[in-house]
């Protein structure tokens, strides 16, 4: 079972990792967040993934408080913890641009989907951006989608804790944050310490050999004469 479950585990991996490296090709989902200057439409998207995932992140943070609470004995569950509202307004105000209409179709296609009417490239990316986002939030995976912390461009997170696009962001973000200049300080610092005292230990030595060799000379002077 535990190597059943590592396997799926894997795989899952694998599967986000190939959804990670499509959404940010150039002609991805995310590609067009990543291009500058944004179109005031594009600024607005932007604006309502970081809105849906701060309701996530409330919504989330409030379950989890109730679950470990309700591990006593005496405490009541208050109900689902809600964002603010006017973050749910904010987010469907931006929705609302969108032009869809349902539709249903006989198996095996989906059992709904939506159309819209696209008259650009631009205007098509946009919907299927907006329905690929609303689908991440029913599946609870919209706090994948985020901003890079070095170079501030968005991807979709492998791993929970994922917090750069990639290997090259995170070592240089490491490399020039205030933490990292911290420890290379006290680091340094330590370093040069026991350099010191290295060079201390060595002197000491080439004095003493010094001292040992005179004397080994003297002593062999005094047996010649």
């Amino acid at each position: 079972m535990r190597l059943q479950n590592r396997k799926l585990h894997t795989r899952g991996r694998e599967k986000r990792r190939e959804i990670a490296v499509a959404l940010v090709s150039s002609d991805g989902l995310l590609a067009p967040l990543n291009r500058r200057p944004h179109s005031r439409r594009t600024r607005e998207l932007v604006e309502l993934v970081r809105t849906l995932r701060k309701i996530d992140r409330i919504e989330s943070v409030g379950a989890e408080v109730d679950r470990q609470l309700s591990q006593e004995p005496n405490y009541e569950a208050l109900g689902p913890s809600h964002a603010p509202s006017h973050m749910y307004a904010r987010a469907n105000e931006i929705l609302s641009a969108c032009q869809w209409s349902p539709r249903v179709a006989r198996p095996p296609n989906e059992p709904y989907s939506f159309t819209w009417s696209a008259r650009t490239a631009r205007s098509d990316w946009e919907n299927n951006f907006v329905l690929f986002v609303l689908n991440l939030r029913a599946r609870g995976d919209i706090s994948r989608i985020r901003s890079c912390r070095n170079c501030e461009h968005w991807f979709y997170a492998v791993t929970n804790h994922q917090t750069h696009c990639g290997d090259r962001c995170r070592q240089h973000f490491h490399s020039t944050s205030a933490v990292f200049k911290e420890k290379r300080r006290l680091y340094m610092k330590k370093y040069r310490r026991l350099e010191k005292a290295r060079d201390l230990t060595f002197k000491r030595f080439l004095g003493s050999e010094r001292r040992r060799k005179a004397k080994s000379e003297e002593k062999t002077k005094h047996i010649t004469r």
